[in-house]
Order: C-alpha cells, then sequence, then structure tokens
C-alpha cells in the first residue's frame, strides 16, 4: 500500500517526521531500523503503547542493559565465509586466496564483500593474486587491504563521500563537489562511483551508502602527499555547500528539500 499525507508548506521537518511515524505506527506495519547508533535518539520512534506496528533496529551498540528481546548475529563461520566468497567471485579464485579472505575477514562479511570483489577484479585484468593478506590490527584497519588497491579517484571520492550522512549520500551532491573541485567530467564521476560499487565500498544508487565502519576508517586514514594535495582542493568547496544550504534554509524554513539535503 502507499501511504498519502499532505503536509503544511509551514511545517517543520521534524514535525512531519513524527506525522509520519505516527501514520505508519497506526498500521500492522514492520519499520526497519538501520544501523541505530544511539538507542537514547530512537526512543522517540518507538510504537506506543496499543500501536499494531512492529520495529526491527540493527546496531554495532552495546545492547547488554536493553530490556528489548536481542538476537546476537555471529560472525559467519570459515565455511559460511569461504561459501559467500565463492559466489561473490562465481568461485573463480584460487583456493589458496579465497581462504585467505576467510580468515583475514574473521567471519565479518562487511570485509569479505571488498575483499573478495577486490582480488576478483584484479584477477579478471591479468594480475597476481596474493594467497595471504595483512592481518588486522583492529576492525578498521582490517579494510586497509582492498583500500590500498584503489586508484587515487577511487579513494578520493571515498574520502569526499564519507562528509555526508552514511546511510544516504547524495549522488548529485557528491558529483557536483568533484567536479567542481578537481575539474572532474560527469563521466570520470560515473565511472569512479562504477568502481566503488562493483567493489562493494558504496551500496546502492542513486542514494549510495557507505558502511558506517567503512566510513570511520577512511576518515581515520592519513592521506599520502599526491591524494593530499588533491583533497585540499575538495574540503573548502564542501564547506562552501554546507553554508549555502545553511543560509537558504534559514531564509526559507519551509524549504523541506534544502533541510534535508542539509
Amino acid at each position: 500500500n502507499i501511504l498519502d499525507i499532505t503536509f503544511r508548506s509551514d511545517m517543520k521537518f521534524d514535525d512531519r517526521a513524527q506525522v509520519t511515524f505516527a501514520s505508519l505506527g497506526a498500521a500492522s506495519v514492520l519499520l526497519i531500523y538501520d544501523n541505530v547508533v544511539s538507542f537514547e535518539q530512537a526512543a522517540p520512534w518507538l510504537p506506543l503503547s496499543g500501536m499494531p506496528c512492529h520495529v526491527l533496529m540493527t546496531t554495532l551498540a552495546d545492547n547488554a542493559s536493553m530490556l528489548w528481546p536481542c538476537l546476537e548475529v555471529k560472525p559467519l563461520s570459515r565455511d559460511q565465509s569461504l561459501e559467500l566468497v565463492k559466489e561473490l567471485t562465481g568461485g573463480q579464485l584460487p583456493g589458496a586466496a579465497a581462504r585467505a579472505i576467510a580468515e583475514h575477514a574473521e567471519g565479518l562479511p562487511v570485509q569479505i564483500l571488498p575483499d573478495a570483489a577486490t582480488l576478483a577484479y584484479e584477477q579478471r585484468r591479468g594480475r597476481p593474486i596474493p594467497t595471504r593478506l595483512s592481518i588486522a590490527t583492529g576492525t578498521n584497519e582490517s579494510f586497509r587491504a582492498a583500500y590500498d588497491r584503489l586508484d587515487q579517484p577511487a579513494r578520493l571520492l571515498l574520502r569526499a563521500a564519507a562528509f555526508f550522512n552514511t546511510q544516504q549520500i547524495p549522488s548529485g551532491e557528491l558529483s557536483r563537489h568533484l567536479i567542481q573541485a578537481l575539474d572532474w567530467t560527469a563521466g570520470d564521476v560515473e565511472r569512479t562511483f562504477d568502481t566503488c560499487l562493483d567493489l562493494h565500498l558504496l551500496e546502492d544508487w542513486p542514494r549510495p551508502r557507505i558502511h558506517q565502519l567503512f566510513a570511520s576508517f577512511v576518515r581515520e586514514t592519513p592521506l599520502g602527499a599526491d591524494d593530499l594535495l588533491a583533497f585540499a582542493r575538495v574540503g573548502p568547496v564542501q564547506a562552501a555547500r554546507f553554508v549555502e544550504l545553511a543560509f537558504g534554509l534559514s531564509s526559507n524554513p519551509a524549504d523541506l528539500d534544502t533541510a534535508t539535503l542539509l
């Protein structure tokens, strides 16, 4: 069913969200809140007594003290990891490389996806495939193997993408920043997006997402000299656009599109 809600033009964004939630919550629906980072912030969006809806939340946060029913999703077993690598690569990787990915990921699908896609990408181009990946020193560092194989445009795009809300990156805005700052063409942006999507470093389209752990890794990884010089032109463009949107919203608070983008 399609929910049809009409808002007054002067209604604030948060008020519109509450009206939408109340309308959805009055029906027998399942609401999914993905990657919840704060249970306190999620509390206002939980069903009130008598609401027939249900809520499913996914989170990496500690929920040991929560009173709600919880289901821990454990890391994949070694056999499950190998099966996922096989599915992602069509079984074309050498057995030693597949086992290296499974061991390196330690059961985390978010790590298996870029590792498997990156090695399959290199194999298709005739490059040597390592049979052992560098050992991760932490969750974020486990992304190093895939990240280090990226070319500069992909690294710059991911660094710029990590500036946004990781769950809904406005691709049009990101393209605008890169074209303006780096003199890229629309074709350059599209090809670089495709590379990141093919390697599972970005997900979905046209509102791509970047996993919050990978986004943290990208933001915290020091840039090399060449990347630093190039990205020094991107940061000011993003900052100026952010200020432009903020001033636009302050002069027209009822502009929902600007509010959402900001």
